[in-house]
């Protein structure tokens, strides 16, 4: 790799730090399409879905994974750190990338917030698709889906990395939720966010119109889950994490309440969600 190729950033001024630190924060995440990768098995998660079918050459013709975001085959950085500038650079390799710059030790450190201690990746996506007024969209599902209003991005990455392990075809991302490719979400997903198709939606009145899916949402008072028959077509709604169901939820006439028994006073949203994913999958194998 050329030297050339290598730009040095000691500052914490310098804007393209100030670009990268607000990666950090689904605000901007979403508002620059960017995102910061890090640790090696992310990193090579991401290049082996980049390589896949479902995510770059072939991703126009699945008729499964429509939505799902694309990522520049094309790094727009290596992040390395002048501390350990071989190590770095021996793990970059001959990969290409748009730049490579060198942080100094203590920039390099507010950016590997993991503590992975290895190069850091920044990757471009596509946009999320946001659903303003017409909610047909909504209804461009072939099975199952979920809701998510998760503002915590570890909660959201885990019921994301549940929902690509059961085949669910598509999470949809309600008012508040936080971005499916802030570090946190991906980390926790293991990488399976570059998998999952998303929309986000603009507010709720939109995912609680009359829909051709059968829609439901987890609430402790609900029906127990395991007297539920999943239907073909179905969207299931998630709470927040110790708020629950908005009260709009809760009264809509369109919803079915779903509960999940258990001995202690609560589930985390997560677990709740993989539960559900599971009930659902094992009623679609019986079919």
């Amino acid at each position: 790799m050329s030297p050339s190729r290598r730009t040095q950033i000691t500052s914490a001024d310098n804007p393209k730090f100030k670009l990268w630190k607000s990666l950090l924060r689904s605000k901007g995440v979403g508002e620059h399409h960017l995102c910061l990768l890090s640790g090696e098995r992310v990193i090579a998660e991401w290049t082996r879905i980049k390589n896949s079918k479902t995510l770059l050459s072939s991703i126009q013709q699945s008729s499964t994974q429509q939505d799902s975001a694309q990522f520049d085959s094309t790094p727009e950085a290596w992040l390395i750190s002048t501390a350990s500038l071989d190590k770095h650079l021996a793990a970059v390799g001959e990969a290409s990338a748009r730049e490579v710059f060198e942080l100094s030790k203590p920039l390099y450190e507010e950016l590997d917030v993991f503590g992975t201690h290895g190069p850091l990746r920044v990757s471009r996506f596509t946009p999320i698709e946001k659903l303003e007024n017409d909610g047909s969209r909504l209804d461009d599902f072939p099975h199952f889906e979920v809701v998510v209003p998760c503002g915590e991005p570890s909660n959201l990455g885990s019921i994301v990395r549940s929902a690509v392990a059961f085949g669910a075809h598509r999470v949809v991302l309600a008012p508040g939720a936080a971005h499916p490719f802030h570090p946190k979400s991906i980390r926790s997903s293991s990488g399976a966010v570059f998998e999952m198709s998303f929309l986000r939606a603009s507010s709720w009145d939109l995912l609680l119109q009359p829909s051709s899916a059968k829609l439901f949402a987890l609430d402790a008072g609900g029906i127990d889950i395991s007297k539920i028959q999943w239907p073909q077509k179905c969207r299931v709604i998630l709470g927040e994490e110790g708020a629950g169901l908005p009260e709009q939820v809760r009264r809509s006439a369109e919803i079915q309440l779903v509960g999940i028994p258990v001995a202690f006073e609560s589930l985390n949203v997560a677990v709740s969600a993989s539960i559900a994913l599971f009930s659902w999958s094992k009623s679609k194998s019986r079919r």
